[in-house]
């Protein structure tokens, strides 16, 4: 099981080099930040690249933790963190932004249900590098 803390700290780790399109590319050693999540359950990500709907695939291994967080309407927000780390968020801003939402402060995220847009990803890196 994973919890969001353990999931947001390996982020902030610098163990994972971060990486665009795939849960985690063996050529080059990268991984999203939803890949980071598979990798921290024991999911086998070794030798394979993997798009990020490949996820549902390992849906089981993540943990109650993880399974709330994204109970509400899973895909969307699984596709939100996903946006966010191909758009070129540093895990860094993406683990402040996994805390803002479990801590409840989710409108950004709800921004980008109705509208995932340049301006979005601008809002959400001024939001979580203000006095940075």
């Amino acid at each position: 099981m994973v919890a969001i803390s353990e999931w947001t700290g390996a982020l902030r780790s610098k163990k994972y080099w971060q990486g665009t399109r795939a849960l985690y590319d063996s050529d080059s050693n990268t991984y999203c930040c939803l890949g980071v999540l598979c990798e921290l359950a024991g999911c086998k990500l070794s030798g394979r690249k993997l798009d990020s709907v490949d996820i549902f695939e390992f849906g089981d291994s993540f943990g109650k933790g993880i399974d709330k967080f994204f109970a509400r309407d899973n895909m969307s927000r699984l596709e939100y963190l996903a946006f966010l780390n191909d758009m070129g968020l540093s895990f860094n801003v993406i683990a402040k932004e996994i805390e803002a939402i479990e801590g409840g402060d989710d409108g950004r995220y709800l921004q980008f249900t109705r509208d995932a847009s340049a301006s979005l990803i601008q809002e959400v890196r001024n939001f979580h590098t203000k006095g940075v």
